[in-house]
């Protein structure tokens, strides 16, 4: 038996519909955590992007010199806006087939490979990496960025002979 100011009464007190501002609170929080959880845990789609190309392009550096080895003829890498493709020395710097491994190969649209201009100030029109039938290498310092990183991958190979793409943040400014 409920009692009320009016006297005693059997009817059970009607509580209020709807939540408190605790219990909105709470799961408010609750959802906030689980989607700081989710952004974290998705991939970085640019730094990504950029990591896939500087491997493709540390295989195409491997593939020139195995190829130059193998033909017994130097072998480049023409790099050109959006695009670098493999070059085969005969009688003049000649385009590889167009098909297959020996493609060239498109960038995706905000991600750059850039040379720096020679002594006189302008890009060599040759490849700028050139692989000799002896397996030595001679090459440009090569960079690769994205629009959205911080930051390049620069090439060179390594004391094993392999090629090798290094991780160069840009300062802070």
């Amino acid at each position: 038996m409920l009692i009320s100011v009016t006297g005693p009464t059997n009817k059970p007190v009607a509580r209020a519909a709807g939540f408190t501002l605790l219990e909105v609170m709470v799961v408010v929080a609750i959802v906030s955590v689980m989607l700081v959880a989710v952004r974290i845990s998705l991939p970085d789609r640019a730094a990504d992007a950029l990591k896939f190309e500087a491997q493709r392009f540390v295989l195409t550096l491997n593939d020139c010199r195995d190829s130059a080895v193998l033909s017994g003829s130097p072998t480049g890498i023409r790099i050109a806006a959006g695009h670098y493709d493999l070059l085969r020395y005969h009688r003049g710097w000649q385009a590889l087939a167009r098909q297959g491994n020996d493609a060239p190969r498109v960038l995706p649209d905000e991600v750059e490979l850039t040379v720096p201009p020679s002594r006189g100030g302008k890009v060599e029109s040759g490849p700028a990496v050139v692989c000799l039938p002896s397996g030595e290498t001679r090459m440009a310092a090569i960079a690769l960025s994205h629009r959205r990183e911080r930051g390049y991958y620069r090439f060179n190979d390594n004391v094993d002979g392999e090629f090798i793409a290094t991780w160069t943040a840009a300062p802070a400014s």
